[in-house]
């Protein structure tokens, strides 16, 4: 009786890679949570090694690693499945993350303001969730605009009301608006029965205009 011996060599099979992400359209300074899903065709109960490359030059170890990404952009993620003999399989997927907008706030005083009065605006409780530098752009309502610091001022020549706007724009080009209306009074006349020598009588508005009427009798 004879023998015969044949060699047979088993290869081992790739592992598989995929992963799913949440939230799937993430602003700047959230947690991204991602879950891989790959699989072991030859030891399906095998243990996997997990590796993350998050594409901001941060990485992460496991199947459920989390990163948070500090800045607007395209981010390429890449997970690396590796089975307990070596064999490796890679996916990758874009994370695009979005600019987080500023607030806008206005405050202003005197709160009932009257023409030609100095009204001081602040926006100093504006704030940008990036902690990003603001500018700030206002329009006064009137035809007048401004780029300026947190507070500037600005005076009416006429009464009435008027639409002020903020728009606070941080450096990414994240911009946010918000409106308020702040009512202007015209100056009472102040009436002055000042008997002159030629019998005139003198009539002061707020502005100090004089104007003479003169008197018959």
């Amino acid at each position: 009786m004879s023998t015969k011996t044949i060699s047979l060599t088993i290869r081992n099979q790739d592992p598989t890679a995929s992963f799913e992400y949440f939230p799937m359209e993430p602003p700047t300074g959230d947690i991204v949570s991602f879950s891989a899903e790959a699989s072991d065709f030859d030891r399906p109960n095998g243990d996997l090694e997990y590796e993350w490359t998050f594409g901001d030059g941060s990485s992460g170890f496991g199947p459920t690693p989390q990163n948070e990404y500090d800045d607007e952009g395209s981010y390429d993620v890449t997970l690396t499945v590796t089975d307990e003999y070596g064999a490796s399989a890679t996916a990758t997927r874009t994370v695009t993350v979005s600019n987080r907008a500023p607030t806008a706030r206005i405050a202003y005083g005197p709160r009932a303001p009257l023409t030609d009065e100095t009204v001081v605006f602040d926006a100093s409780r504006s704030s940008d969730p990036d902690g990003d530098r603001l500018t700030y752009e206002w329009e006064f309502g009137d035809g007048n605009t401004t780029i300026s610091r947190p507070t500037t001022d600005h005076a009416y020549g006429d009464g009435g009301p008027y639409d002020v706007t903020l728009t606070t724009i941080d450096w990414d080009g994240g911009r946010n608006s918000t409106t308020e209306t702040i009512e202007v009074s015209n100056r009472s006349p102040l009436m002055c029965s000042t008997l002159l020598m030629n019998r005139s009588v003198a009539i002061c508005d707020g502005r100090c205009r004089i104007e003479f009427a003169s008197l018959s009798g």
